[in-house]
């Protein structure tokens, strides 16, 4: 099911005010369309733009900053627990609330030594930082994003259109090249190789540039110690 926009949201899209006709397609073609299109925008975007609930999986540093980087293209929304697992993947500590700050990209540990060696019973210096380790914190919660903005919509039904109808959305393909004068206008550039190509381009400028603000750059939220 598209997360993004629906069926009848792109059969009633208007394109210089007139909607496309679309009574070639089915519903369920035009849904298949549909989920192809959020393929493309999140190859683009590097991001998903709806709410998923679930765990993630990082490595532990050493460090109190842990930055998520490519791990996941999602933000944390909520955590509902967060743990230390060991190289069996079995849970061996708990984190309280009070233990860190979430980020949208990061964890930041606020008591890595006295909260865990009192709440363990041990006399046991944990370190200052995140357990070094692959894999071995897990965080469970949502992630994401709460809402679909309406620039991603746009482009999810204007590309829906071109998939199923070329030319039908009025887009103008990236590598066209138009040059006007007076009396007439020559469009010129190759139509070979074109479409999504991830982190690069959707094929149009126009989607581009909806798209552009909501585009995913991991090294943006690098943190260091």
């Amino acid at each position: 099911m598209p997360n993004y926009i629906t069926v009848a949201q792109v059969k009633a899209y208007k394109v210089n005010g007139v909607a496309v006709t679309l009574t070639d397609y089915s519903d369920a073609e035009i849904e298949a369309r549909i989920l192809l299109v959020e393929e493309r925008i999140e190859a683009y975007t590097r991001k998903k733009f709806y709410t998923e609930t679930g765990y993630k999986l990082f490595d532990g540093n050493g460090l109190t900053q842990l930055h998520f980087g490519k791990r996941t293209n999602l933000q944390l929304l909520t955590i509902s627990s967060l743990e230390e697992l060991d190289d069996e993947g079995t849970s061996v500590y708990t984190y309280e609330n009070e233990d860190y700050d979430a980020f949208p990209y990061h964890l930041v540990l606020l008591q890595p030594y006295d909260s865990r060696r009192i709440r363990v019973g041990s006399a046991i210096d944990f370190g200052s930082g995140w357990p070094k380790g692959t894999n071995n914190i897990k965080v469970t919660g949502t992630w994401g994003e709460t809402s679909t903005p309406l620039a991603v919509k746009e482009a999810a039904a204007l590309l829906s259109l071109e998939s199923l109808i070329k030319g039908s959305s009025g887009l103008v393909n990236s590598s066209t090249v138009r040059q006007k004068w007076e009396d007439y206008e020559v469009v010129h550039g190759s139509t070979a190789g074109t479409g999504a190509t991830p982190g690069n381009s959707t094929g149009f400028d126009y989607v581009d540039r909806l798209l552009e603000p909501y585009m995913f750059h991991p090294n943006m939220f690098q943190v260091v110690d």
